[in-house]
């Protein structure tokens, strides 16, 4: 369903169909969408590099997961240690 419509002002924001036509590639005959699960079992300790974000190609060691996306992460930035919390499709080991 909506939740939110965007608008500027009193105006509807467009959608170009190219969008539309995209979204609806990745549905099925139900206009269901499923995710692919490609979850990593990291164990405490795991040397890991980020893939993505601010902090790609920095190097982290895993700590524990922190929901169900994000996990807790160490990682050394300007000589300190600092703890992150990383989308876990932006990991790798």
């Amino acid at each position: 369903g909506v939740s939110h419509v965007i608008t500027f002002g009193d105006k509807l924001t467009e959608v170009p169909n190219s969008v539309i036509d995209y979204l609806k590639s990745k549905v099925d005959d139900n206009d269901v969408h499923k995710l692919q699960n490609t979850r990593n079992t990291f164990q405490k300790g795991d040397e890991l590099v980020i893939k993505q974000g601010v902090f790609q190609g920095k190097d982290a060691t895993f700590l524990a997961m922190n929901g169900k996306e994000r996990v807790r992460v160490s990682l050394s930035l300007m000589n300190r240690i600092t703890i992150a919390a990383i989308l876990e499709q932006h990991l790798e080991s």
